[in-house]
Formats: C-alpha cells, structure tokens, sequence
C-alpha cells in the first residue's frame, strides 16, 4: 500500500502551530515591542522553511548605492546566491542590498486600516531606492543589464480587526494606501484568511477567507509571484566599491589638503 501525504495536511498543522504561538505571544508576552518581536520571528522562520533555499528571509535593514538606508523591516526576502556576504550581518545587524530584495512584509497583531498605511509607506520606502544593475557574461555571450522587478510589499498577521476581514475596509485602506509605488500586494491574517491585489482599472482584492487552508492559499501564491519576477539583477559591484572607496579612504600622501 502506498502513503499518501497531503500537502494541505501539512501546512494546516503547521498554521496551528504558528496561530498557537502568536496567540500565546500576545496573552504572556509583557510589552508591545516583545509580542512583535515574537511574531516577525515565528513569520521569518515559517517562510524560510517554507521557501526554497535561493531565497533568505532576515529582519533586516535595506541599504542602496547611496547610502539611503530604510527603517528595520520586519520581514525581507532576499537573494540568497548572488548577494555580496559583507552586507549581510554586521555586529548581529542585517543589511541587504536593494538589488537584492524580493519582497518586504510588515509584520502586526492585527490587520486594520493604520497598519495597512504603515505598511505600504515602508513598502514604499523601499521600492524608492536606486538598484544597480549589471551585465552578466555565459559561455555564450553576455546577458544585458536586467531591470529591476518591482518589489512585493506585504503585510502578515494573526487576526483581523474587521468584519468580515477582508471586506470592502480592507479594500478602502489599500487604495487610500497610495500609488503603485505603495501599493501592497499580498497579506495574511493567519487566524481569518489571507489576500492578494489584483490590478486592473482599478484595484481589487481576491481573497481566501477561511482560517482552514489559509496559509496554503498565502505561501503558494507568495512562491508563485516570487517565481514571476524571475531571478534579482546583477549588482554593480564596482559601482558599490567605487562610492566606498571615496567616502571611506583617506587621501594618497601627497595631497592632502
């Protein structure tokens, strides 16, 4: 006889898991700051065992050429195999490279209309930045500098203020949220169900509103629209090394001033 495992089988167990531990966080856990250090690292750690490994999942700060540099995000899913190491954790602090970004999530108790704002001004913060890119040699040639994709922006949590979660409030908060530069694309509140915007003329929400199956509907969709953007572009190294060597040397002897 063979055995059969069920996909949703799984990832339903592992939800109950996940709801358990956020719902616990907030009824022991003292302070704010605590509950929500709880649930971005119970998030960070179910998608990093959920995503394939090209991708790392990190709280994390984003950092462009510049020296722009982003507020702590709560969750950030980056390129794992093309982004240069030293940016990656310094003095147990994690900077990413914007070309390296995939998508950012903000990560809260409750899904309601100041929290999906917050959310898309971060989201929006981020997909602001300059990212470099950088032709690629093969053996058959070299591949012309990709363009960025646009960054998934995404909020995560346990419940949902509304009623019902994801009705016409939710759909309001996101248009009001801004632009496409703010916009959000995705959200999950692990307890009601999970969401993703759907443009057109204008936006609107296909939704999965049931608690059962929500963090199946939530990651495959999640993988799916990682899967699209393909692979981040090539850094332009020697771009990053020219502005460091110029901020951060000093002058030849000689000609100091």
């Amino acid at each position: 006889m063979t055995n059969r495992t069920s996909l949703a089988t799984l990832m339903n167990g592992l939800q109950s898991q996940l709801v358990h531990i956020l719902t616990h966080g907030r009824e022991v856990l003292p302070h704010p700051t605590e509950v929500g250090d709880n649930a971005e690292l119970h998030w960070i750690d179910m998608l990093s065992g959920f995503l394939p490994r090209r991708y790392a999942v990190a709280k994390a700060f984003v950092i462009d050429v510049n020296g722009t540099t982003s507020e702590q995000l709560d969750v950030v899913i980056y390129d794992r195999q093309y982004s240069p190491q030293i940016f990656q954790n310094v003095n147990g602090t994690v900077y990413i490279p914007a070309e390296s970004v995939y998508a950012v999530f903000d990560a809260k108790q409750d899904l309601h209309r100041d929290n999906v704002i917050y959310a898309s001004n971060k989201v929006g913060s981020v997909r602001r930045m300059e990212r470099t890119t950088s032709e690629i040699p093969y053996a058959g040639g070299i591949f012309r500098p990709k363009d960025p994709p646009r960054i998934l922006g995404g909020i995560l949590t346990l419940g949902s203020d509304w009623n019902p979660p994801f009705g016409d409030p939710l759909l309001k908060a996101l248009r009001d949220a801004g632009d496409e530069e703010t916009r959000l694309d995705i959200g999950c509140a692990a307890a009601n169900g999970a969401f993703r915007v759907v443009t057109g003329d204008d936006i609107a929400i296909d939704v999965w509103d049931s608690a059962a199956g929500a963090l199946v509907w939530f990651v495959t969709r999640l993988l799916a629209a990682l899967q699209a953007m393909a692979t981040v572009p090539a850094i332009d190294i020697n771009r990053w090394a020219d502005i460091a060597l110029a901020e951060g040397l000093p002058a030849p002897i000689g000609e100091e001033e």
